[in-house]
């Protein structure tokens, strides 16, 4: 297996979350609401976009969940709360109107968990302390389950499993649909057979340069982009050995997962993630950019497939964004 380490790495983007909220057993009605917050139960079950048996397992993993609601529009603390993402037991709550944050794998993370843990009405309790958390670079690795999270505006919590959410009143468990925030590498590497040669009998080391090294929860949160500090991740390479063909070898790297990449402007290159290895006589690099060079970002959320081949002059990158992360199969069998 391949695994992502680490090493200096300056304090990146906070970027932020985009998240949605699927709601099952809903209906269009008005939201009524009563008076003073009375302690009532809802149920909600967590998932990630697209087909449950569709794509890799491990790009959905969901084994810590947290829900926390802000009064609106005080933006105050009312309650903390993790689910038991095994059984999906309902979670008391309070009847009012409120932002919903929901926060998934904090467990990844080795100092996020104390810093969610150590929010209650009388500490840390705004909205605007949670909008300066994020994960570590740290949590995004290929062994790891990928940090998620979802913020839902103006939810009015009416009653046990009743709440009206954009307008619509849902009954029953709330299904709720989360925004990985991460990004996601296939990786093809093609190179002259000499210079593979010497990139696989050495550290078998890809670098990731100028990765950001925090993420922020909440999306497109402009507060973020002043906090980037890029450094460098790298991985190495333990799968089998590569496929021959004309003088050229080439291996396939799957899941490789990085934090996602967002700053201003958009079209500074200097601020791209780039592929470096070290094969032959000079280090070879490639931006990893789909939408290349009116922008350089990596959203949250993001699906690559990257075939990068060399020559003696040149490293020669074609990077494709796939649309839908579970439901489209990719096959790099060699």
């Amino acid at each position: 297996m391949m695994t992502i380490h680490t090493t200096m790495i300056k304090y990146s983007i906070l970027s932020l979350l985009t998240a949605l909220l699927a709601l099952t057993s809903c209906t269009t009605e008005q939201p009524v609401t009563t008076g003073g917050e009375q302690r009532v139960q809802i149920t909600i079950d967590a998932t990630t976009r697209g087909t449950p048996e569709a794509g890799d397992p491990a790009d959905r993993a969901i084994r810590s969940l947290r829900v926390l609601g802000y009064r609106t529009p005080e933006g105050t603390l009312a309650f903390n709360r993790q689910v038991d993402v095994q059984t999906y037991a309902p979670i008391d709550v309070l009847t009012g109107k409120y932002t919903v944050v929901l926060i998934a794998n904090e467990h990844e993370d080795e100092n996020l968990p104390t810093e969610l843990s150590g929010i209650t009405e009388s500490n840390n309790h705004t909205l605007d302390y949670l909008r300066s958390l994020g994960f570590s670079y740290e949590a995004f690795d290929t062994e790891k389950d990928i940090p998620m999270t979802a913020v839902k505006n103006n939810v009015v919590i009416q009653g046990d499993n009743k709440l009206i959410d954009d307008g619509a009143l849902c009954t029953g468990t709330w299904q709720v649909t989360l925004t990985r925030l991460g990004v996601r590498i296939d990786l093809t590497m093609t190179l002259p057979g000499e210079m593979f040669d010497d990139w696989f009998t050495g550290e078998r080391t890809i670098w990731f340069d100028n990765v950001p090294e925090r993420v922020a929860l909440f999306p497109q949160d402009d507060a973020a982009s002043a906090l980037t500090q890029p450094g460098d991740v790298f991985t190495t390479y333990g799968g089998s050995n590569p496929a021959a063909s004309e003088g050229k070898k080439t291996i396939a790297i799957r899941r490789i997962i990085l934090p996602e990449s967002r700053f201003t402007p958009v079209g500074d290159d200097g601020m791209a993630i780039i592929l470096r290895i070290a094969a032959g006589s000079e280090p070879r690099t490639g931006i990893i950019a789909p939408n290349a060079p009116a922008d350089y970002t990596l959203p949250r959320n993001s699906y690559l497939d990257v075939n990068a081949e060399a020559n003696d002059r040149e490293f020669l990158f074609q990077v494709n964004a796939i649309e839908n992360w579970e439901d489209t199969p990719i096959n790099h069998d060699l």
